[in-house]
């Protein structure tokens, strides 16, 4: 399921460093950009030729109130040792994140307080900045639209496909160490955290419905929830224009359904393939859809316009439950 979106432009810096004081000076090539990857989160993406960095903020953040966010490193290599030894040397690099110095090594970061003049990310190695990106402060427009239950309430997601992310409006702290949000009676992982939302990784399991929980500040609120698996079938490649093919998905987990629920597919290589039914189309998956094991099953035809690689989304939108959610 592609979620990136190219919000920013990326540029290509060279720098001769050095990685720490046991190695040989190398030349270092990065390539940065902002990305918009799943709800509410933008990503302050650096690719080094060591691999690959990842800053991850709230899209809703504000000057004034604190921000927190989490660092992530895919390192590149052929073998494991490689890898290690490269992530080692990425570990080592410091960033500046809204005025706020970090270590690539830190799992997460929090900026204190956000400024006009404190809105990017610096990679650094000592005494130079390699590279900023300027985050940009959003609209608000996409504010309201990203936080629809204003400063007063939460307002929880009633489901989520496993292994996807989740997002909470609501009065937070812009601070994860107030902040525990379960699933299941299980601590999730917090991608995000600005004083209007909150981003968080959806667990893979268990299926089916069960309860998230929020505990924010002090305040608690529940609700059922619903993590949703997919199972898609990839279909055969395009060889020649006018091949034709089909992919099909399977949803699972909607044992007791009492709702309908909504389901997209996106054609994302119009030019290489199209879809019957349309290019972008809304599945409405109603409970009597659902087959007794809990599962939903759909398929579509794809004929090729010519030879490539091509890319189909499936994705199950979030829905909210009632603002406050249930108050113990």
């Amino acid at each position: 399921m592609n979620f990136r979106k190219v919000l920013g432009a990326a540029v290509l810096l060279l720098s001769a460093a050095t990685f720490g004081k046991d190695t040989a000076p190398r030349q270092v090539v990065i390539e940065s950009r902002i990305l918009e990857v799943g709800p509410g989160i933008l990503s302050a993406d650096f690719t080094l030729n060591l691999g690959k960095v990842y800053a991850n903020f709230p899209s809703d953040f504000a000057a004034g109130g604190p921000v927190s966010g989490t660092l992530a490193i895919v390192p590149m290599g052929k073998t494991d040792a490689d890898r290690a030894r490269n992530l080692a040397a990425i570990r080592s690099v410091s960033a500046e994140i809204c005025g706020t110095r970090h270590t690539l090594g830190d799992a997460l970061f929090v900026c204190p307080e956000v400024t006009p003049d404190r809105r990017s990310v610096t990679l650094k190695l000592e005494p130079a900045g390699l590279r900023s990106l300027l985050i940009e402060e959003p609209g608000a427009a996409k504010v309201a639209e990203e936080s629809p239950a204003g400063a007063n309430a939460f307002v929880l997601p009633s489901e989520s496909l496993g292994g996807s992310r989740a997002r909470i409006p609501g009065p937070f702290g812009g601070s994860f160490d107030r902040t525990v949000i379960l699933i299941g009676g299980a601590p999730v992982h917090l991608v995000a955290e600005s004083s209007r939302s909150c981003i968080f990784d959806v667990p893979v399991g268990p299926i089916g419905l069960t309860r998230i929980e929020l505990s924010e500040n002090g305040e608690s609120v529940s609700g059922a929830f619903r993590i949703i698996g997919l199972r898609l079938a990839p279909p055969r490649p395009i060889i020649h224009s006018g091949d034709t093919t089909s992919f099909s998905a399977e949803v699972f987990g909607l044992a007791g359904l009492d709702r309908p629920l909504t389901m997209t597919l996106r054609n994302q290589s119009t030019g290489v393939v199209g879809m019957d039914g349309g290019d972008e189309q809304t599945v409405t998956i109603a409970p009597s859809n659902v087959s007794p094991d809990g599962t939903y099953a759909i398929s579509r035809r794809l004929y090729g316009k010519r030879r490539g690689d091509y890319v189909v989304n499936v994705s199950i939108p979030w829905t909210k439950q009632s603002a406050g959610g249930e108050k113990p």
